[in-house]
């Protein structure tokens, strides 16, 4: 298993006719920087009131970051854990861990886990230990 850490950040540039996606994570800043006209950036998970803003954007990140991992190893289906680390008023909600969830199987993921609480090292997720007590939070 991997790790990785990286903003989520899409870079959308208007082709025209057509918007295609021009980069995604620290990438998006160089290519916006490159044309500001034509190229938006867009983080879709980032909202005051909820995790996630946009599905499409969320999901197109995700793929992207997917991809990077996994760089051509056929038939790999990720283990995605999501961990909001900005405190939400009241908590997650049970429509906010099921969208995450559904983010994580629209991206093939073969389970998805939502992490709420201290933020775990590259080692403790590696490891898979803290994932008995995630199943047990998701409950």
């Amino acid at each position: 298993m991997e790790v990785l850490n990286d903003e989520p950040i899409i870079a959308i540039k208007n082709n025209g006719k057509r918007k295609i996606v021009a980069a995604v994570g620290a990438a998006s800043r160089k290519e916006q920087s490159k044309d500001p006209s034509n190229v938006t950036l867009h983080n879709a998970f980032k909202h005051p009131r909820t995790f996630v803003s946009n599905f499409e954007i969320a999901e197109a990140t995700l793929r992207y970051f997917i991809c990077k991992l996994v760089q051509r190893k056929m038939f790999v289906t990720p283990l995605v854990i999501f961990h909001p680390t900005e405190n939400i008023e009241g908590g997650v909600t049970q429509i906010e861990r099921r969208g995450l969830e559904e983010l994580g199987a629209s991206i093939g993921a073969r389970k998805t886990y939502v992490w709420i609480g201290k933020t775990l090292t590259d080692n403790e997720l590696l490891d898979e230990k803290f994932l008995k007590q995630a199943e047990d939070r998701n409950k």
